[in-house]
């Protein structure tokens, strides 16, 4: 095999080598989070469900998935802030245009020119006012979605 065979995954237009990084580093933490309320679910529930005619498909749709769903909402959008405002992946395996906002915060702010620190300034407000209002959007989402089903199993 040569290395012309290998497929490109940095710098490419498609960003194969970003997506596969982050996926890389936070797939544990998404596990790490959902682990736990996978150690919830009682042993003789599984046999319960089934005296009661349910199917596994059934199961993992009507016990799994809410038991699971607010604290993985929870953990992509922890995720989402933690990716939209990142430096370090996109500026090395990134392509040079477009780049990350992150990056051109970066790139103005180390440039020297001192009149282009504004423009920094308004792309980091930028990055925490998208952070917050996504995550503010999701959490009433998850609330709605999610809140009044878990309620009956407390």
């Amino acid at each position: 095999a040569r290395w012309a065979d290998f497929p490109i995954l940095i710098n490419d237009r498609r960003g194969a080598g970003i997506v596969l990084a982050y996926v890389w580093k936070t797939a544990p933490f998404i596990i790490l989070m959902c682990y736990p309320l996978l150690q919830r679910i009682h042993r003789n529930w599984y046999p319960l469900a089934f005296s009661y005619g349910a199917s596994h498909g059934a199961f993992f749709r009507e016990i799994v998935v809410p038991l699971l769903m607010p604290s993985f909402v929870i953990s992509l959008v922890i995720i989402f802030a933690f990716i939209f405002a990142a430096f370090e992946i996109p500026y090395l395996l990134g392509v040079t245009h477009p780049r990350s906002l992150a990056v051109l915060s970066y790139q103005l702010f180390t440039s020297g020119n001192i009149g282009e620190r504004p423009y920094v300034m308004a792309i980091n407000t930028i990055i925490t006012f998208a952070g917050m209002a996504f995550g503010t959007v999701v959490y009433f989402i998850n609330k709605h979605l999610w809140g009044a089903r878990l309620r009956g199993w407390q």
